[in-house]
């Protein structure tokens, strides 16, 4: 919905438009960060993505500097360090930069269109998760 506004705002010659359009991807912003699972860091994410798609360097500079905020908001120091990292682990919001290496792979064209592709990834989702699952289980 937010980029979709985003895409409204820039399609239209009214400066109006325009303005109601900033105001509406603002409030998804607000709404989505509130109400969204991971909104506080998915939907800006996905928004620099979207608008910084063809400047790369400034993209990754402003996620790397966000994760450096987010790491510094959510860093408190425990007796130990295997304390710290565990609570750095209940806290990763700060991790989201680790998904620029997959994108840098990207090369702009669409991957293969076959069935067993479509299932490899409608799997992949959920089996991840269960392995996460389990690695929790298995540390805790």
């Amino acid at each position: 919905m937010m980029l979709n506004i985003l895409e409204q705002g820039r399609s239209t010659p009214h400066r109006g438009k325009k303005v109601l359009c900033i105001g509406g991807v603002a409030a998804v912003l607000v709404l989505g960060a509130v109400l969204a699972e991971g909104g506080i860091i998915v939907l800006p994410f996905m928004l620099t993505a979207y608008v910084l798609r063809d400047r790369v360097a400034l993209r990754n500079g402003l996620w790397l500097a966000g994760s450096a905020v987010l790491l510094a908001l959510s860093y408190v120091p425990y007796p130990t360090r295997f304390e710290t990292l565990v609570m750095l682990g209940y806290n990763s919001d700060f991790l989201f930069v680790l998904a620029i290496p997959f994108l840098m792979l990207y090369n702009g064209e669409r991957g293969p269109k076959t069935a067993a592709s479509k299932y490899l990834f409608y799997g992949f989702y959920p089996l991840h998760l269960w392995v996460i699952g389990l690695l929790a289980l298995a540390v805790a």
